[in-house]
């Protein structure tokens, strides 16, 4: 199979191999964005790519997400976090919620339940109001 791939820079064909094609089976359906690891050799004046490995980056990403710590200032309402925990899907990430109290100290809160931790996650936290930031330390 032939993926054609363009950027800003050009337009790129890489050729993914049966063995390749078969172990991102049902990778390429969807949406990206995807992570290829290529080989490449030179061609004459041009460069042949094959693909040895595609993976969803989000996938990827979710692999080395290990924790968050949501900073939360005084006052805010968590309902819309507690709405989204609720409903992410159970795995091996700790979230801790940071909270900036009013008096000027922060209180640490570590969630008892551990979530599946991704990128998409993520930005359905960050979109949330009343959070100042989300670290994936």
């Amino acid at each position: 199979a032939f993926l054609e791939l363009s950027d800003r820079s050009g337009h790129y064909e890489i050729v993914v191999f049966s063995d390749a094609l078969d172990a991102c089976a049902g990778t390429l359906e969807g949406p990206g964005p995807f992570f290829l690891e290529v080989d490449g050799r030179v061609d004459g004046e041009s460069v042949r790519f094959s693909a040895r490995r595609i993976v969803r980056l989000d996938d990827m990403a979710s692999k080395s997400l290990k924790a968050f710590v949501l900073h939360i200032d005084a006052g805010e309402s968590l309902a819309g976090l507690q709405q989204v925990l609720e409903s992410a899907e159970p795995g091996g990430g700790r979230i801790t919620l940071s909270y900036a109290a009013l008096s000027g100290k922060v209180v640490d809160i570590v969630l008892p339940r551990r979530f599946s931790l991704s990128l998409g996650l993520k930005a359905q936290i960050e979109a949330l109001p009343g959070l100042r930031s989300v670290e994936a330390p």
